[in-house]
């Protein structure tokens, strides 16, 4: 029997060493190949994502041009969007409407900016599909068909087809409003406006008309007792012809302000004319030269010291004359009571002419308007009406000078102000100051007096200061107005209380007629007071992402 072959020691579980070795090859061979897919996944990805990222900035780009462009627009009259924001609504509002994209400005290409982004080499592939501008809905404010309120959505879509289609797109939401940017009507139709009349007049109006009817029955009295009783002692002291004519013709010229009786019925203008009819409220249209007359209080007093000096005038001279002791010294003495005789009766005619002027001059809507002064137009100057319409809400100055710097130093709208305000000096835009603390104006000018204006409404203290103020002042119920020196007004004032110190009435006041917008009953005010502002807040911002 042939013994079995040996062989070495060193052979032996090679074959299992092969098949581990090719176990181990085909196991890395697996991994090779998952980690080759796993990066060329991983790197597809990566750049998908970077070219996304790329639309998503350049669809974000265009919101924002968009955006720009219909903030400019929709304030320039030359725009196709201009009357469209302006045009009322029904109690209910509407469903909005759609824009074109507009050019910036309106004669260029829609968004040349993003466009020339989307020429350069580097960006070659992308592509912005036509954007969306919607006014979403209207709704009027305050039941007001020409103010309204409403969202605006801006939306963009750039496409790339470098590896296969990559989509981003943004929709942004923002707020707008459409106000009436002057004084409420019918305070734009007024130069100056006072509720409360007797602050100006220095007593309740039932006093200032007996004050009245004192003054016409001292003239009444001076006429027919003072005036006889000296030319009577003229004659007795043997005086010319000459003193004693010029004595009558002080009669005549005086006798011509006395009515035959005071107590004449309301429809003689004789008198009536000069009585204030209670209720009543200091109004005029017209501009007033020195803000100063509009204190009658004070210039009463004046007139009353300058009466009682010429009435003691009147009693030495007529006392001297009485002791003359020859006809050449009462001749000359004659004279001089004559003369202090018509200084008198002028200076009661003036005090008379106060009244009539102050009252042809600041009552010329008094009267029968008086209660709808009250009921309907007062309660436009509240501060919760113009906290509703309010375009911008502010709790600081330093929040009000970053609003003013964001919107380029331009404001259009109306700004409520939960404290005081500085107000810049060169003011260009169309906008309404609300202020619940302190204001100060200072030197304060519009930049173009036919395109910019500037109201200011102020329920605590208002103090202007300088040599001019270009802006329309009302003063809320409690208001203090404090004006530092004579001031030339330009715009108007308006007090739905009363004035404070009219001692500090100075200054000359002359209307802007531009602010004026539109009767009350107009259905529709000028078109140019209405303005539009878009909030600087985002309602809503999404993102589309394929």
């Amino acid at each position: 029997m042939n013994p079995r072959p040996s062989f070495p020691r060193r052979q032996a579980g090679v074959g299992s060493l092969v098949i581990v070795v090719l176990v181990l090859l085909l196991a890395v061979a697996v991994m090779g190949l998952g980690q080759s897919f796993f990066s060329s996944h991983l790197i597809d990805k990566a750049q998908r994502s970077s070219l996304g990222g790329v639309a998503l900035a350049l669809a974000e780009s265009a919101v924002q041009e968009a955006l720009l462009s219909v903030q400019l627009l929709v304030n320039d009259p030359a725009s196709q969007v201009y009357k469209k924001f302006r045009e009322p609504t029904d109690a209910q509002g509407d469903d909005g409407f759609s824009i074109s994209v507009p050019g910036n400005p309106a004669s260029q290409p829609p968004l040349p900016a993003t466009q020339r982004l989307l020429a350069r080499p580097e960006l070659g592939g992308y592509t912005l599909e036509p954007m969306l501008i919607d006014v979403c809905f209207r709704r009027p404010v305050n039941s007001i068909s020409y103010e309204t309120s409403g969202l605006l959505r801006f939306s963009a879509k750039v496409s790339s087809d470098r590896m296969g289609s990559v989509v981003r797109g943004v929709d942004l939401y923002k707020d707008f409003r459409v106000n009436l940017v002057c004084p409420p009507r019918p305070f734009d139709q007024v130069s100056f406006f006072l509720n409360e009349p007797d602050s100006l007049l220095g007593s309740p109006v039932a006093e200032a008309n007996d004050r009245i009817k004192t003054a016409y029955e001292r003239l009444q009295q001076f006429v027919k007792e003072v005036l006889p009783k000296a030319k009577q002692q003229v004659r007795d002291a043997g005086g010319s012809s000459t003193v004693e004519k010029a004595i009558d013709d002080c009669l005549a010229k005086l006798g011509a302000w006395v009515p035959p009786s005071i107590e004449k019925p309301p429809g003689d203008d004789n008198v009536w004319t000069h009585y204030f009819k209670d209720p009543l409220l200091v109004l005029s249209i017209a501009d007033v030269p020195d803000l100063a007359a509009l204190d009658l209080r004070a210039r009463l007093q004046s007139s009353r010291d300058a009466l009682k000096a010429a009435e003691d005038a009147i009693s030495a001279k007529a006392e001297a004359l009485s002791k003359a002791s020859s006809i050449s010294e009462g001749e000359p003495r004659a004279i001089e009571l004559v003369e202090a005789i018509d200084g008198a009766g002028t200076l009661y005619r003036a005090r008379l002419e106060l009244y009539r002027e102050f009252q042809k001059a600041f009552f010329e809507k008094a009267g029968p308007d008086y209660q709808k002064w009250q009921e309907q137009f007062l309660p436009k100057l509240e501060p919760d009406r113009w906290k509703q319409k309010a375009s911008f809400v502010v709790e600081s100055q330093r929040q009000f000078d970053e609003l003013h710097s964001r919107l380029g130093n331009r404001l259009n709208g109306v700004v409520y102000a939960k404290c005081g305000l500085e107000v810049p000096p060169a003011w260009k835009g169309k906008a309404v100051l609300v202020a619940e603390g302190p204001v100060e104006l200072k030197d304060v000018a519009l930049e173009d007096r036919s395109k910019d204006q500037l109201t200011v409404l102020g329920f605590s203290e208002i103090r202007v200061t300088g040599a001019k103020c270009e802006a329309a002042i009302l003063c809320g119920p409690a208001a203090d107005l404090t004006i530092a020196g004579p001031v030339k007004f330009y715009g108007q004032l308006v007090f739905s209380g009363r004035v404070r110190r009219p001692e500090e009435l100075k200054g000359q006041l002359e209307k802007n007629r531009y602010l004026f917008s539109g009767y009350s009953e107009d259905p529709q005010p000028k078109i140019d007071h209405l303005m539009v502002s878009i909030s600087p807040q985002v309602r809503f911002r999404g993102v589309y992402r394929r």
